[in-house]
């Protein structure tokens, strides 16, 4: 199975299947107890100008516990596009090429150290998904995660395609053993422009959550392996329920539409 989105669809014909619906920016912020998602948060230029050689864990959450958060490490050489460096392919050690593109702190550093560009590195990205062509998984550089003094570059290498993902889980399905979790913004972009609504990034995870009941609705903190162009659960922890599951729609059959439009025809003769 691909790492895609799920249809409308798909949900509604599948057995076994959770599903919660659609949701406003302010609805997830005042259900999570967060700040409200209409007001512009100022990002200092200090954080903008952060170094990208980021030498803490990616993939270990410092945050509140209902932080979202889509990051991990992969190893592979980044080739830029001949009309921009911030735009390119990530080829990765197993041979997968992924669409990826630099952040703009990414792009400073890379500037500033281009030999980061002639061989394979370990970089800190976050995972994006597209679902239009193959291959459905690709990458925004946010840095290269080098050693710190002393420290054994083996180590950071068993962590290479680890993921953090922190989110809501919107549907699932055990029987096909996959579900999808969504991750929003913690905060609206200093750049926000009233009236402009971001998409949440959606993943489609292989696995099984280990919850009793349906766990739609409810807050996930994930541990996930890349495996070419899926993305695997290896652990989770429950955090909260957020939002109470919706159970699918039955579809009409065709005898009772029928039925309902000779009911409506008999009530409004011509």
């Amino acid at each position: 199975m691909k790492t895609r989105v799920i249809n409308q669809s798909e949900l509604e014909n599948s057995k076994e299947v959770g599903i919660i619906t659609d949701i406003s920016d302010k609805e997830l912020h005042l259900a999570l107890g967060l700040s409200d998602p209409t007001c512009n948060n100022e990002i200092s230029q200090q954080d903008q100008n952060e170094s990208t050689h980021d030498t803490s864990n990616s993939t270990a959450p410092s945050e509140p516990q209902l932080f979202f958060q889509a990051v991990g490490l992969v190893r592979g050489q980044y080739l830029p596009s001949t009309e921009k460096l911030g735009s390119g392919i990530l080829l990765l050690d197993d041979g997968v090429i992924a669409p990826t593109n630099l952040l703009a702190s990414a792009v400073y550093t890379v500037k500033k150290h281009p030999n980061l560009l002639e061989s394979p590195q370990v970089w800190i990205v976050y995972p994006r998904v597209q679902v239009k062509n193959p291959p459905f998984l690709n990458f925004a550089i946010r840095g290269a995660r080098l050693p710190l003094e002393g420290e054994d570059a083996e180590v950071i290498n068993q962590s290479v395609d680890d993921f953090s993902i922190r989110g809501i889980v919107t549907y699932t399905n055990r029987k096909a053993g996959n579900f999808v979790i969504k991750v929003y913004r913690n905060f609206m972009p200093w750049k926000e422009q009233e009236g402009t609504k971001y998409k949440p990034h959606i993943f489609t995870i292989t696995g099984v959550l280990p919850s009793e009941g349906l766990p739609c609705g409810q807050f996930w903190d994930l541990k996930v392996k890349r495996v070419a162009d899926q993305l695997v659960l290896e652990d989770a922890t429950f955090i909260t329920q957020v939002f109470e599951p919706k159970k699918p729609k039955k579809g009409r059959s065709k005898r009772q539409g029928q039925k309902r439009k000779a009911k409506r025809n008999q009530s409004n003769p011509q």
